[in-house]
């Protein structure tokens, strides 16, 4: 055994040995790689979310924006949104936009965000200050209560702002280069601040038209376009409701469960109180400061709320636990089989109700929350395991829904929709009277001389007329409804000319001639400078900043790999999927 060790060791400090073996490791990697036939370069791009000025973006980098982009969303409406088909395509635009704007940042040299900006973000902020100074435990409790709601964690809170604080400092140095001309903004204050004095026509819809309308223009109407009466998509489908009062009576909680409650929603049982303080040391004339500060109810003071909270809790989570339950006895098992919706209901001693058939968009008198209800019907399918839906939470009760019948959209006969044929003839004529006096009336007053008064024109025509006088600035506050209309149309107009035809806020035709206009003075053409500026500056930034984020995202500069793979693999007329169970609809348990 000696021996062998000692010949090894003389031979492992051999150098043909040792050159041996660096030939045969040399071999096989040649070998690996001409099997492979992919540089590094190649496995990069293969492994990419997509391609960005031809270089590949690794998965890492889009799922860090990715992310951003969803907490956003979150912070901006409150809630994350639900998912869907329609929601994911915007929010990989969104994420692609990102990623491309943080690359331009990058690109142009721009100071990464420090930590300290970070803070300095956070601390600024008025939600987590008091008394003018960051307040920790307000900051923590949006952490907890907000942010946890959103399901996202403080490290993700801190690389968004993170990424935010950069592309912020991109938009500025964009802003910077966007200049605005004086007679752009001087043109602008005039149209805004001008006196206007207008005559004008007001041309209500003519019922009288209506009433000759036969069932025969009726059928004409039809004729010529059939298909803008299909009768839309219809489902018929059978539920049972667990109702949250049946199971309140049996939920009972603990003094401990009550303040672990109390203790993990502080922000709900904290009130507004106001505070004297005192003046500072050695000032004797200045009178006390009264403040606000938020000072938390005593947990005695509200349990009798909190057991009720507790309570009302418990039996939704009851409910949605029984609704679960029942939606396992419809699904089949592995040979296939399962309960009808009488034969689980039977065994449950539930009683079953009966909706439709109904349109996506119908109203259902028996339901309050229609739109979960009708959006999870919709999304039922055919198949065993796609008829039924999990327990969906409604206003008074879990309901879990199963589909009796879908009506496909059809063109119908004329006889089913003689009646809305017959109303939409009638509009139809309403609409074209109301336009043919009013271009009698536009070509009355383009005809007359400036100097013969309005009514006097239109009077012949049976037309009421009307004044309205002040400018643009002002007319939301006129008792007018139609003020801005018509004030805006005269903005593009001088004293003498007719208006073009408006559509007013109360469906009538409007025909306005502008008897005066006449500048502000100078004093208020120089107080509203600021303003517009500012003003015309935001609009041309939205612009801008609209155009750089499609310019960020064109074709050529541009490759979404997973958004290429699904297009590619998507059937022609995809089937109807079932509903999952997760997302269909937002507030399914």
């Amino acid at each position: 055994m000696v021996m062998m060790i000692s010949k090894f060791h003389r031979m492992i400090q051999s150098r043909a040995v040792w050159g041996v073996l660096l030939v045969l490791i040399i071999i096989a990697f040649v070998y690996w790689g001409s099997q492979t036939g992919k540089s590094v370069s190649e496995n990069e791009q293969d492994r990419a979310a997509g391609l960005l000025n031809g270089k590949p973006v690794p998965p890492e980098e889009f799922q860090r924006s990715y992310i951003n982009s969803r907490v956003a969303i979150g912070l901006m409406i409150g809630r994350m949104p639900q998912q869907s088909a329609e929601f994911e395509k915007e929010l990989r635009k969104t994420t692609w936009q990102r990623v491309s704007a943080e690359h331009q940042a990058l690109a142009l040299g721009l100071p990464l965000t420090t930590d300290g900006e970070i803070r300095n973000a956070i601390e600024g902020q008025p939600a987590f200050q008091h008394e003018g100074r960051f307040n920790e435990q307000r900051f923590a409790m949006f952490v907890r209560s907000t942010l946890g709601e959103l399901g996202i964690n403080l490290l993700q809170f801190e690389d968004y702002l993170r990424q935010e604080i950069l592309l912020e400092k991109l938009r500025v140095a964009i802003s910077s280069t966007l200049q605005v001309a004086p007679s752009e903004v001087q043109q602008t204050v005039a149209s805004l601040s001008d006196f206007f004095r207008l005559d004008y026509a007001s041309i209500p819809a003519d019922t009288n038209a209506a009433r000759s309308v036969t069932v025969k223009e009726a059928q004409a109407l039809f004729d010529r376009d059939p298909k803008a009466f299909t009768v839309p998509e219809k489902v018929q489908v059978s539920y049972v409701v667990f109702p949250f009062s049946n199971y309140v009576a049996s939920v009972t909680s603990t003094v401990e469960e009550a303040m672990a409650y109390y203790n993990e929603n502080m922000q709900r049982f904290t009130r507004l109180v106001s505070v004297t303080n005192p003046p500072p040391l050695g000032v004797t004339n200045a009178a006390p400061a009264i403040s606000q500060q938020q000072e938390r109810l005593p947990f005695d003071t509200v349990k009798t709320n909190i057991f009720a909270l507790l309570q009302q809790e418990g039996a939704r989570n009851r409910a949605a636990d029984l609704a679960s339950e029942f939606a396992n006895l419809l699904a089949p098992d592995r040979k296939g089989k399962c309960l009808t919706l009488a034969e689980a209901a039977t065994k449950s001693n539930l009683a079953i109700r009966t909706a439709g058939p109904f349109t996506a968009g119908e109203a259902l008198p028996a339901l309050e929350d229609v739109p979960t209800f009708t959006r999870t019907a919709f999304a039922l399918g055919t198949n065993a395991d796609e008829r039924f839906s999990d327990g969906i939470r409604g206003a008074d009760g879990m309901y879990v829904l199963y589909l009796d019948q879908r009506l496909p959209a059809r063109v119908p006969q004329f006889t089913e929709v003689a009646q809305d044929a017959l109303q939409a003839a009638r509009q139809e004529a309403n609409t074209k009277a109301q336009e043919t006096k009013a271009n009698l009336v536009r070509e009355a007053l383009a005809k007359a001389a400036p100097a013969q008064s309005v009514a006097a024109i239109v009077q012949p025509l049976g037309v009421t007329t009307l004044t309205l006088t002040g400018n643009v600035m002002t007319a939301r506050s006129q008792t007018n409804e139609n003020a801005e209309v018509l004030l805006r149309s005269a903005m593009l107009h001088n004293a003498g000319e007719v208006c073009d035809i408006q559509r007013g806020n109360d469906g009538s035709l409007l025909v306005a001639r502008v008897i005066e206009r006449k500048g502000a003075d100078e004093a208020t053409l120089k107080g509203l400078l600021p303003q517009v500026q500012a003003s015309v500056q935001r609009q041309k930034l939205r612009a801008l900043d609209e155009s750089f984020s499609a310019y960020l995202l064109k074709a050529e500069r541009f490759t979404d790999r997973r958004a290429r793979v699904a297009s590619e693999d998507e059937p022609a007329e995809p089937e109807r999927r079932a509903p999952d169970r997760r997302e269909v609809p937002a507030n399914i348990y």
